[in-house]
């Protein structure tokens, strides 16, 4: 389920968000607004009654009724009916899908609360923020401005605002595939609602710590903490937790168990208890699961009945992250069904969504990043012609003091603290210039990586269209290793866009996420063939890791091919360790092994062809043994640490 983990983030940050209670029902509200002779209570009638369209899914109607609270607030100068005012208004555009003016009204209510100097307001405001930056999918900035959060919140004593955006920070861990880190997070968060005495807090975090568990592949730690979250969100009755957890139990098992059918049916129990919310966001991203599930079954008309479904939910948001899921999902079911037409039709939506995507995320940062350079440069001549100023009354004071005999001093002094505040004054903007080429050349870097992978993507994709064509089965099989072979270097550019450090590739993730993607495209289940790896946390260059990548490639499918035939059960152990100055790669299968005429890996065609390749472009020796099973074993002189 390659999309959840957008979604374990929605669990947090939803439970996080404002929360209005909606006790007062819409007729005594008006009737307060209509019979009130005081401004303040029709204003904060008007805020709640609005609270109360916004849970009735009435986006437009609040969106009417505070802005005119917030120009009546203005006019009367009533700081804080115009704070609260901005702050729903944020969330209101929150739950419709209008991300981008939700994180302006945050903005615009912080400001307001500092006005107020009303700390806990402000620090909701920024966390607020975060979680607006995260939907926009800015990870980046979210992160920040929940570090900012924390920064702000140190020694205030706001345990549950801390609580809740560590808790966020947690997420932003998890997503990034730092699951051991975000568990550190998930706990400190449980410590702290445990002496809040918060028992939803502490249900929350199960869920959290669940979900994280799942993306260790360690489902019985997964279910233990889930079940205890569903127990607590039972006595409670909350249905909103209750589906949300539902959903967890589901990923867990889809993850981590590969039981179809328990995450069909706990997906499904959070499809009901759904359907019922006013959240669009999470009833589609759950056809989307469902969608996932069935096409993984093979029932494919019923994963694009759901897929279809979630596309209709999204109908008027602009939550384009699942649209473009639910593009690719739809893609390789129609793919599936032969229909070559419909699914050029999904692989053409989804790439045209991703690049208008990506051309709106380049624009904004640059945007962002000239006025913020503009900005930087104003406040910088302010400070230095104040500097200046000061330094000129100084002057004048000291000279009527030591008239005379320090004249000469006087200059000199004058003349090096000039040559001084110039100096500085010109590394400070050869430094704005030099940080500024360096985020440009950073963006640039990951646009390039962003779109060979995306081309890579529709490479693979046409692939899988033309095979549709053929009955041929030497080339479905060819066709099925290219494709093998463009996802192995598809993953290297996602790796690299993705992660900070844009040069290198961190090869335990890669490999990971490699033969998770070979097990899936030969339908191999780990409970018939065990993988054990013993691969050390290094980065490696591109150059370095392309070469690597594709000769495991070349093993490992054929030992999935070949060396256990009638389905028999084996293990494949793979191994990447750096001692002496060399890498030893090694993939070892205890299958039927090879003839004494077959001492090759991969046979006499193109996979050995690539493998002798790669071995000279090493440097590498390359050797096979046949004894138990199959040992190749490549000894990498030339390669690059990054």
């Amino acid at each position: 389920m390659h999309s959840y983990k957008h979604l374990a983030i929605v669990f947090l940050l939803f439970l996080t968000s404002l929360a209005y209670a909606q006790a007062t029902q819409k007729d005594s509200l008006l009737y307060a607004i209509d019979t009130s002779s005081n401004i303040e209570t029709i204003l904060h009638s008007k805020v709640d009654l609005s609270s109360y369209y916004i849970d009735q899914t009435q986006h437009d109607s609040a969106t009417v009724l505070l802005e005119s609270v917030i120009q009546q607030s203005q006019q009367l100068k009533l700081k804080t009916i115009e704070a609260r005012a901005y702050e729903i208004l944020g969330y209101n555009y929150d739950v419709a899908g209008n991300l981008k003016l939700s994180l302006n009204h945050y903005e615009l209510a912080r400001q307001a609360y500092e006005i107020l100097d009303d700390k806990r307001k402000v620090a909701s405001c920024m966390h607020y923020k975060g979680t607006a930056a995260y939907f926009q999918g800015d990870y980046e900035s979210a992160m920040g401005y929940y570090l900012e959060t924390l920064e702000y919140t140190e020694g205030l004593n706001f345990l549950k605002q801390r609580a809740n955006t560590l808790n966020n920070v947690g997420v932003l861990y998890r997503i990034s595939d730092k699951n051991k880190q975000a568990i550190d997070i998930y706990r400190e968060v449980l410590a702290i609602n445990r002496k809040l005495k918060d028992p939803d807090g502490v249900a929350n975090q199960h869920n959290n710590l669940g979900v994280a568990y799942t993306y260790l592949y360690n489902l019985d730690s997964a279910l233990i903490y889930l079940d205890s979250a569903m127990m607590r969100y039972q006595i409670t009755q909350d249905t909103y937790d209750i589906a949300f957890t539902y959903t967890s139990m589901g990923d867990a098992y889809y993850e981590a168990g590969k039981d179809l059918e328990n995450a069909r049916m706990s997906l499904l129990k959070a499809n009901e208890l759904f359907k019922v919310s006013s959240n669009q966001f999470t009833l589609a991203k759950n056809y989307l699961f469902l969608g996932e599930v069935e096409l993984e079954d093979n029932n494919v008309t019923k994963a694009i009945h759901y897929l279809d479904k979630g596309l209709a939910v999204l109908e008027g948001t602009d939550r384009e992250d699942i649209r473009l899921d639910l593009f690719e999902t739809l893609e390789q079911a129609y793919s599936k069904l032969g229909m070559t037409d419909k699914a050029y039709e999904y692989l053409s939506a989804h790439k045209t969504l991703n690049e208008e995507l990506y051309k709106k995320e380049k624009r904004e940062y640059l945007e962002e990043m000239q006025t913020k350079y503009d900005t930087e440069k104003k406040e910088k001549l302010i400070e230095i012609q104040n500097l200046e100023l000061q330094q000129q009354q100084k002057d004048k004071r000291n000279l009527r003091i030591i008239l005379g005999l320090l004249a000469a001093g006087l200059l000199s002094s004058a003349l090096f603290i000039f040559v001084t505040i110039r100096t500085k004054n010109l590394l400070s903007k050869q430094n704005h210039i030099i940080e500024k080429s360096l985020l440009e050349k950073d963006m640039l870097l990951r646009e390039i990586h962003h779109r060979v992978k995306n081309n890579l993507q529709v490479i693979s994709s046409i692939l899988t269209l033309q095979g549709r064509y053929s009955r041929d089965p030497l080339i479905e099989g060819a066709i099925k290793k290219g494709k093998d072979r463009v996802r192995t270097m598809a993953l290297i550019h996602e790796n690299l866009y993705q992660k900070e450090n844009l040069a290198g590739v961190n090869m335990k993730r890669y490999l990971e996420k490699l033969f998770s993607s070979l097990f899936h495209s030969y339908h191999i289940n780990e409970s018939e063939i065990e993988l054990i790896l013993n691969i050390e946390d290094i980065n490696l260059d591109v150059d370095t890791v392309v070469p690597i990548g594709l000769a495991v490639n070349e093993l490992i499918t054929n030992a999935l091919k070949y060396a256990f035939p009638d389905n028999r059960d084996g293990i494949i152990k793979v191994g990447l360790t750096e001692e002496n100055n060399e890498l030893r790669l090694t993939v070892e299968d205890n299958g039927i092994g090879m003839q004494s005429h077959q001492q090759n890996p991969t046979g006499t065609g193109f996979g050995f062809e690539l493998i002798d390749t790669f071995k000279t472009k090493l440097n590498a020796e390359l050797n096979i043994s046949s004894l138990n099973g199959t040992l190749v074993e490549m000894i990498i002189k030339n390669y690059q640490i990054v």
